[in-house]
Formats: structure tokens, sequence, C-alpha cells
């Protein structure tokens, strides 16, 4: 590990605490027609499962990213893009009715966090509307979402932003904010991190 970058070590020690078992057999259910799944060079996926009910569903995963974790994708048409050099460590993405997750580059989620574009159970009013339709999610390049952090449908994060352990991100969070709570509120701007 001579002369290796730092955050490539800290990949490395990651990966390494993470991936018990057989890190290359990640385990994949799929049912339906015309899904896809695209790896990037050097993606590892530890301990995952992929599980897509549906037909046109994509996954794509920029190179260099590690992923520890489930992702579901449920229905027709839902699309989940992870950028190069991320890391998801026991994760839970579920992108529902036709609808995007988008995770930037160079962005780091803690053990579980629940990133989904879907209550899954839908809330209907008296005249029988949808209370709670699904909607798209994007997370920006160098966000951090540490533990237990919650990104619920409809949810913006702008790039370079830290969201505080056990936060609700529910609506927009704008670039290089901290934001914590329930739901989360921006507490400090002009901020940044590097993995």
């Amino acid at each position: 590990m001579i002369g290796t970058p730092l955050s490539a070590l800290r990949r490395w020690r990651a990966l390494r605490h993470w991936s018990r078992g057989d890190p290359q057999r990640p385990r994949l259910d799929c049912r339906g027609h015309a899904n896809s799944i695209v790896l990037g060079p050097g993606v590892r996926l530890c301990n995952s499962r992929v599980v897509i009910r549906g037909n046109g569903n994509r996954l794509s995963v920029g190179g260099d990213c590690v992923i520890i974790g489930t992702i579901e994708l449920y229905g027709d048409g839902n699309t989940i893009t992870i950028g190069e050099r991320t890391s998801l460590f026991e994760v839970f993405l579920a992108a529902h009715g036709g609808r995007t997750i988008r995770i930037g580059s160079d962005c780091a989620v803690g053990v579980g966090t629940d990133i989904r574009t879907s209550d899954s159970h839908p809330i209907m009013d008296a005249a029988g509307r949808r209370r709670n339709p699904d909607r798209d999610v994007e997370i920006g390049d160098r966000v951090w979402l540490p533990r237990h952090a919650n990104v619920l449908r409809g949810a913006r994060i702008g790039a370079d932003s830290v969201i505080g352990v056990g936060a609700v991100v529910t609506g927009t969070i704008p670039p290089g904010s901290l934001a914590a709570g329930v739901p989360a509120r921006v507490i400090a701007d002009g901020i940044s991190w590097r993995p």
C-alpha cells in the first residue's frame, strides 16, 4: 500500500471490513423484461442484493464504487444511477413507480441509510386521490450521508453537503450545506468535506 492515496487506503480498509464472505458473489433476483445493469470498471458489490421486478428498469454504477446493501427496482421504468467512486455501506435503495434515484460521484453513504422514491404504500384521500405519489430523488456530488439517514421521495441534496446522523431529508438541501434533524433543516452553509 506504499504510495497509495489516503482516500484509496480508506476505501480498501472499509471494503476489507465489510466484505465478509465472497464479495464477488452479489445476489441478483430479476423478474421482467428489458431490464439492464451496467457496472463500471472496479465496482465492488460486497454482500449485496439487487432485486428487480418489472420491465425496462436500469441500474447504472460508475467505476470504482463500493456497494454493500440492498437495491430494489419495483415496477416499470425505474432508474438508479450511482456516480464514480461512491461508497455505500449497508444501505437500502428503492426506486418504485417509474421513478429515478441519482447519486453523484465521490459520495459516502453510511450504515442503515435508506434512500427511496416511494412510501411503498399509497395513502388515499376521501376522493380516492393518492396523497403520497412516488417522486424522484437527487443527491449531488461529494455528499456525505452518515449512519441512519433517510432520504425520502422528492428529496434533493446539493453537492458538497453533509447530512446529520439520523436525519430525515424530505425537501431540498442547497449545495454546501450541513443539515440535520427530522425533518432535516440547514444548520450551516458554506461547508465542504473530502472523502
